[in-house]
């Protein structure tokens, strides 16, 4: 029993230093900015979603904007408003990062405004790890919502 207790003991330091040793990973990273004028695709339909069109993961539909918008930091209350942190931004993209509460993970979110056709696509994705246990497809609905209800007003 002793024995048992003890190997338990060990399993749940070592989970925990991994997490830690992760979470300190994320903070070294940056948002991984445009490609092509586009948000990357997500690489993993289990940490990252996105509404940009491409790769194998079918996106999520963008934000239908009611009208035009100067520059994407016409968005920047959803980001403050859901507990985010901008870190960089131009005239049509926005970038910001989410961090945890328990271990301090570090994910990003960014932002694309394309006023030819109306519309916002947001993109959000984990640094680390292959699972994010469903936190950045809430967070791009939050997002959406946040965005919506202030557009529609």
């Amino acid at each position: 029993m002793k024995l048992l207790l003890t190997g338990t003991a060990i399993i749940a330091l070592m989970f925990i230093i991994m997490m830690l040793w992760m979470a300190r990973a994320s903070k070294s990273g940056q948002p991984p900015g445009l490609s092509e004028g586009k948000l990357l695709t997500c690489a993993s339909h289990k940490n990252c979603v996105c509404t940009e069109v491409g790769g194998s993961i079918p996106p999520e539909p963008p934000v239908a904007l009611n009208r035009r918008y100067d520059s994407v930091s016409a968005f920047i209350f959803a980001i403050d408003e859901s507990g985010g942190v901008v870190v960089r931004q131009t005239e049509d993209y926005l970038a910001a990062t989410y961090q945890s509460t328990l271990f301090g993970f570090i994910d990003d979110v960014e932002l694309r405004l394309d006023n030819e056709r109306q519309l916002l696509h947001i993109r959000s994705a984990s640094r680390q790890g292959k699972s994010d246990l469903g936190v950045n497809r809430k967070r791009l609905a939050m997002l959406k919502a946040i965005i919506s209800n202030r557009d529609s007003q």
